[in-house]
């Protein structure tokens, strides 16, 4: 699933993100880390340096968040996987 918007802090850390059209507010203690891409599996050959398509890199974050501000729904945890294009796209989405 692709997210609408990402909006993260001056720190870069998440703050909300929109999904399906609804807004997911992020709890504190998001966790950062980068994989290393397949891009052999879905890319003929390496992109030019510079380009959204030669990073073999990307970043995932794995976050809870609640829907809105509504401090009693239920947290869910998601993965969120940048793309080489600057696209987020949920990997995973778990609730308690």
């Amino acid at each position: 699933m692709r997210i609408e918007s990402f909006t993260t802090s001056e720190e870069g850390v998440p703050v909300s993100f929109v999904l399906d059209g609804h807004t997911w507010t992020v709890l504190p203690d998001a966790v950062r880390w980068f994989e290393r891409r397949a891009w052999w599996e879905t890319d003929q050959r390496m992109g030019r340096p510079g380009s959204g398509s030669a990073r073999i890199d990307v970043e995932v974050w794995r976050l809870q968040a609640r829907l809105g501000t509504n401090q009693e729904s239920e947290p869910v945890t998601f993965e969120i996987v940048a793309t080489p294009d600057g696209d987020r796209l949920v990997r995973s989405r778990t609730t308690s």
